[in-house]
């Protein structure tokens, strides 16, 4: 079969996560190209039916993925206002507009699923990210490196697994963290940006991986290069 795929991993938000009514999140699905076919940056992940959660109704592949590869698929999504329980299902679409799934048959949709509340709230949550860059403006000799500094708060001992954005559309791999305790811890991130005679205004942020699913307020900077 040409066009065919297995579902392989939730890599974000499995069935069931809880999320604070109006909560943006990503769902990233990793799956595995099982046909014939190269699954080129013509096809598509696609909304077929459920709750959309405010997703889009496709979105293009990052990359080309030939058979017996894997890929990170990622849509997001915004939990409805009103408590429950929620579910949006997906399929794949081929560059000809041909839509097909997983199982044998390549019929199968996958799916988010999630729980709208804020009666059972995990105790452990990051309730806050105070953002810096350093400097946050510049004018002069590029490239600079821009330091950027998250301030980590938690409600109580647990591993925080996040990664760093940037305005480019770059992001950092899975990182953590471990509080002992709750409290406030930092992380940092480095970005060399900038070329003779360019100007640019940027951003770096975090996304919480878990326990939130969440991005946090972004750290902005600008420079003026000299010539």
């Amino acid at each position: 079969m040409c066009d065919r795929g297995t579902f392989i991993d939730d890599v974000t938000v499995p069935d069931g996560t809880q999320f604070s009514p109006g909560t943006t999140f990503i769902k990233t699905w990793r799956l595995k190209n099982n046909g014939s076919c190269t699954w080129t940056s013509g096809y598509k992940l696609v909304f077929i039916n459920g709750n959309s959660m405010e997703g889009p109704a496709s979105v293009a592949f990052p990359a080309s993925v030939a058979p017996q590869q894997t890929i990170d698929l990622s849509v997001t999504l915004k939990a409805p206002a009103s408590d429950g329980t929620y579910e949006g299902f997906w399929m794949l679409e081929n560059a000809s507009g041909v839509r097909f799934g997983l199982g044998a048959n390549a019929d199968k949709q996958f799916w988010v699923k999630i729980k709208v509340g804020n009666a059972t709230q995990p105790a452990f949550a990051v309730t806050s990210i105070g953002m810096s860059a350093n400097p946050a403006s510049h004018s002069g000799t590029c490239p600079v490196t821009i330091t950027f500094t998250g301030a980590v708060t938690a409600s109580a001992p647990g591993t925080v697994t996040y990664y760093w954005e940037q305005s480019d559309g770059a992001r950092t791999g899975l990182k953590s963290i471990e509080f002992t305790s709750a409290g406030t811890l930092n992380v940092s991130h480095t970005w060399s940006v900038g070329s003779p005679g360019s100007s640019l205004n940027g951003w770096a942020r975090i996304y919480v991986d878990a326990p939130n699913h969440q991005y946090f307020d972004k750290a902005n900077f600008s420079i003026t290069c000299s010539p």
